[in-house]
């Protein structure tokens, strides 16, 4: 796998169009319409983007080769790295390259001096939630988003530490 850090135009259209093809897939079965399309426009246009890369935030595409595998979102705060996004294309899941990805972040971490992997990940999404813990993830709390839609999210807090 390659990880290409995201800085350019190019780049961050390429991860806003995975996001708002890979976001109603993972999360329509649990998640409003309306609150994901929010989400999208908030978090994962190309301006939000473009301003969390300015804020400190990361992205890296994530490749084999020269195809697209999905990308990775995450920031550096103090001695915590705080992963928020990791999505994958839909043919590439169950490979392996999931575990690949958490293991390069891992190494990132370590390299840029953390001491803790954190990260929040919605109650409902049993599988993202069995996939960290088999990778040494803990819950360490439960998490209460509110957002202006009227929508609501409980995420587990979920860490490893390093």
């Amino acid at each position: 796998m390659d990880y290409t850090r995201v800085t350019t135009s190019e780049e961050i259209k390429i991860i806003s169009d995975l996001a708002y093809l890979l976001f109603p897939l993972d999360y329509g079965g649990y998640v409003r319409k309306k609150h994901i399309q929010y989400f999208l426009d908030k978090y994962q246009s190309e301006t939000a983007i473009a301003e969390q890369l300015k804020n400190g935030y990361d992205y890296f595409i994530i490749q084999d080769g020269e195809k697209v595998s999905g990308y990775i979102g995450f920031e550096v705060d103090g001695k915590s790295l705080k992963l928020s996004k990791l999505y994958l294309n839909l043919d590439v899941r169950g490979q392996g390259i999931g575990e690949q990805v958490m293991h390069w972040l891992k190494s990132y971490a370590i390299e840029k001096q953390c001491n803790r992997l954190e990260l929040l990940v919605l109650l409902e999404n049993k599988n993202a939630i069995r996939f960290y813990e088999r990778l040494g993830y803990k819950s360490v709390g439960v998490f209460e988003e509110y957002f202006t839609t009227g929508y609501s999210e409980t995420n587990y807090r979920m860490a490893q530490d390093l």
